[in-house]
């Protein structure tokens, strides 16, 4: 009996043109109409893409290498090693091999300057995006705790701008990733060094001042995978309405009722109306995501990865369709179908960033949406579709499934478990 509710289910949509185009033929007219009026937003502009770094350093490379070679003299080394650590020392200066290498080499691109001796001589603006600030004997601190077993070096600190968090973000990950390498390579060239001692490899530390996010790293997003994902998990939410729209439908019509008399349990009714809207809500998206990787050349990295995400947000599409489905048999009322269709799916879908990233105007609303099922899953997939581990989606993922059982657990409560008049 169950395959058998199931069935006509899906035979009603087949033959429902209206919500057939509203579930698939929509959100395609707006990815397109939203990808490509609204590609600017998204992908940005690279060749205007600059971010403002302040270095101050407070020390001076010429003095302290003079200072570190009559250290040197002091504790009696042979002329020869003595040489061999004053070479080392030049290749090995942290303050030069991250703002001359990396920034001013590699990143001059994108990362623009600003040079000072201290911080009170720094005019910094709200454009600076970081300060990179190197105490005085940073640079002598490091060479005795590499090359001689000296005390821990100073941390290098780092101030970050919190109202460029993305862009603070950026700087704060490249400085980790250098300093990460730095000592990966330190550790290892003390464990080919055949030095006595057991002493553990001295870690160079950076301090970051101001709050933070840390963000892997993921490859960026165009215009339309963005909004093939935010119009795929806001239309989704119109398959838990149509649902339950049709099951009222068969309230009024006496269906339910003569299922209760057939001894269809309330219980079967409601698994079979959960299992079809989920089945329905994962066509959907694999309709849409389809259609979207043929015209727009949208795809995924991991095809398991974006399976997990659907089918756990079909959980969730299902299990809202339930609930609603219980609200309308309880209070007898269709109307919080069109109350759901017509203006709470908009709420959703706006906290959940399906019209635009609400993290450009705030974290709060971004943290807000990854609370509901379809801001949840578009922080999800588009973790994956940036190439990003599933592990790091956990959170989300658990929130749907959690989300799903808590429905399921009221819709049970209220559904009705005999016949109604």
């Amino acid at each position: 009996m169950f395959w058998n509710l199931l069935k006509k289910d899906l035979l009603q949509l087949l033959r429902d043109r209206k919500e057939l185009v509203i579930l698939v033929l929509m959100p395609i007219v707006l990815i397109s109409i939203l990808g490509f009026s609204l590609r600017g937003m998204i992908e940005g502009s690279q060749s205007d893409f600059t971010i403002d770094v302040a270095v101050v350093d407070e020390g001076n490379y010429d003095e302290q290498r003079i200072e570190f070679e009559k250290l040197l003299e002091e504790i009696n080394l042979p002329i020869e090693v003595q040489e061999v650590l004053l070479q080392l020392s030049e290749e090995l200066s942290i303050p030069e091999m991250l703002v001359d290498r990396v920034f001013t080499e590699e990143l001059s691109d994108f990362i623009k300057l600003e040079k000072n001796r201290s911080l009170e001589d720094l005019q910094s603006t709200g454009e600076t995006v970081a300060i990179v600030h190197y105490p005085e004997d940073y640079r002598l601190t490091t060479w005795k705790a590499m090359f001689l077993d000296g005390e821990d070096p100073l941390a290098l600190e780092v101030y970050l701008n919190e109202e460029e968090a993305f862009q603070a973000n950026i700087i704060s990950d490249i400085i980790e990733s250098f300093y990460r390498q730095f000592n990966i390579n330190t550790a290892l060239g003390k464990g080919g060094a055949d030095l006595e001692q057991s002493n553990s490899p001295i870690e160079f530390q950076f301090e970051n001042i101001g709050a933070m996010t840390h963000f892997e790293n993921l490859k960026p997003v165009t215009s339309f995978d963005y909004y093939t994902i935010g119009m795929a998990v806001m239309f989704v939410l119109y398959a838990a309405t149509y649902a339950a729209g049709y099951a009222y439908t068969e309230k009024q019509t006496f269906v339910f009722d003569r299922m209760l008399l057939a001894n269809i349990k309330p219980w079967d009714y409601g698994l079979s109306k959960w299992a079809s809207t989920s089945l329905i809500a994962f066509i959907q998206l694999c309709v849409i995501f389809g259609v979207s990787a043929v015209f727009y050349n949208v795809h995924w990295p991991s095809l398991v990865n974006f399976l997990v995400v659907t089918v756990i947000l079909s959980a969730a599409v299902g299990s809202l369709g339930v609930l609603i489905t219980a609200l309308c048999y309880k209070f007898e009322t269709n109307r919080l179908v069109d109350v759901f269709s017509g203006g709470i799916i908009s709420i959703l879908a706006f906290l959940g960033g399906s019209f635009t990233p609400v993290n450009i105007f705030s974290e709060s609303l971004w943290k807000i949406g990854s609370l509901t099922p379809n801001g949840s899953a578009l922080q999800s997939y588009l973790l994956v579709m940036r190439g990003g581990e599933l592990s790091s989606a956990l959170s989300g993922l658990i929130s749907n499934f959690i989300l799903s059982i808590l429905l399921v657990l009221v819709s049970v409560w209220l559904f009705p478990k005999r016949r109604m008049s």
